[in-house]
């Protein structure tokens, strides 16, 4: 009787930092061997924390437990493995993301902090029910990468018995937070501002409360009446490693009878993202050759050197329209010049500009 498995993804198999060559590394564990039989695998690769894997690193290489591919030239702060049988239906996939660097890469984190300035009224009507605006929509666009860290600004809130406020905030993507529910046991608020962020403080309790920075708090479920399927969590975390463009909605209500409230200036977010960015073209630099001594009729020979600091690929050099009658430079760099009797006794410059392959090009002189 042959045993196999379990098949089982190596390396990449944990957090940390990739990029170019890699050698992705599984425990082929007999799958190879009669019965399972199996001789070669896919490779696949998602950049969303396994939620599909549309990229194809390899295709049908030997189920021989190493592999050498090239990961592309983009970030990913989410990115994961798999491998898969052909001709079989066992699979595995790296057990954590990973993030994926490009080789030339400036990694680049911002704050942004959007606002929806309109005041919601809560409820609406009377003293139970949903707010004026039910969601209150905040859209984000053109914000490059992906989220590290968002916090959540309300501006003037108040309210007789913040007990009865729930709030809920969804992102672009669907992932849903409770903000605040049946949390404060009967304060009363007067225009506060208040910041939601997973740092923040425990929420209080009773009293009068005052402005603050506050983690989620979701004390119990009664009354809840949120129309986005759930469960939904308190950590804010729940962004992270996603896209911020799009609709964010706060969804706020109350969920007893006797009191109401305001927020009269809108609520906004502060996202913090990550993303790449390529680094800026530095110019080459030019080594001037020492002076040279040449006899009438003898070829002078040069060979033009320069610096590139950043490498952006090959060096292209020219000469200038005011240079020697009679000079010739190659792309390499290497200029030729045979004197005539009319310089004798002369002293003469050569001028070359280098060029190099980046974007944009710069060149020196």
């Amino acid at each position: 009787m042959t045993s196999a498995g379990p098949f089982a993804v190596l390396f990449p198999n944990e957090a940390g930092q990739l990029t170019g060559s890699q050698t992705i590394l599984w425990d082929v564990a007999g799958t190879d061997a009669a019965p399972v039989s199996v001789s070669t695998v896919d490779i696949l690769l998602s950049t969303n924390g396994g939620y599909d894997y549309p990229i194809v690193l390899a295709s049908g290489t030997a189920n021989d437990g190493a592999e050498t591919i090239v990961l592309p030239e983009f970030y990913s702060g989410s990115a994961r493995i798999k491998i898969r049988a052909n001709g079989n239906v066992f699979f595995d996939i790296s057990d954590s993301d990973f993030t994926i660097l490009p080789e030339t890469y400036v990694l680049v984190t911002e704050t942004n902090t959007l606002g929806n300035g309109s005041s919601l009224v809560i409820p609406a009507y009377g003293t139970k029910g949903f707010a004026s605006e039910f969601p209150s929509v905040l859209t984000v666009s053109n914000t490059p990468g992906l989220i590290d860290q968002v916090e959540v600004h309300l501006h003037g809130l108040s309210h007789g018995f913040v007990d009865d406020l729930d709030l809920l905030l969804v992102g672009p993507g669907g992932q849903g937070v409770i903000l605040l529910s049946d949390a404060g046991a009967g304060a009363f608020a007067s225009g506060v501002d208040l910041t939601f962020a997973d740092d923040g403080d425990g929420f209080p309790s009773g009293g009068v409360l005052f402005s603050g920075r506050f983690h989620p708090q979701n004390i119990g479920t009664y009354g809840d009446s949120f129309p986005v399927a759930g469960p939904h969590g308190t950590s804010l975390s729940v962004f992270e490693d996603t896209d911020p463009n799009g609709a964010w909605s706060l969804y706020a209500l109350d969920d007893s009878v006797g009191d109401s409230g305001l927020l009269a200036g809108g609520w906004s977010l502060s996202i913090t993202t990550t993303h790449v960015e390529e680094p800026a073209n530095l110019p080459p630099t030019l080594v001037t050759p020492s002076g040279r001594f040449v006899h009438v009729g003898t070829t002078l020979v040069v060979t033009n050197e320069a610096v590139d600091p950043d490498g952006t690929g090959p060096l292209t050099f020219d000469l200038l329209p005011d240079s020697l009658p009679g000079a010739a430079l190659d792309e390499a760099g290497v200029l030729t010049w045979t004197p005539t009797g009319s310089f004798v006794g002369t002293t003469n410059r050569c001028h070359v500009s280098v060029t190099d392959s980046g974007s944009p090009n710069l060149s020196a002189q």
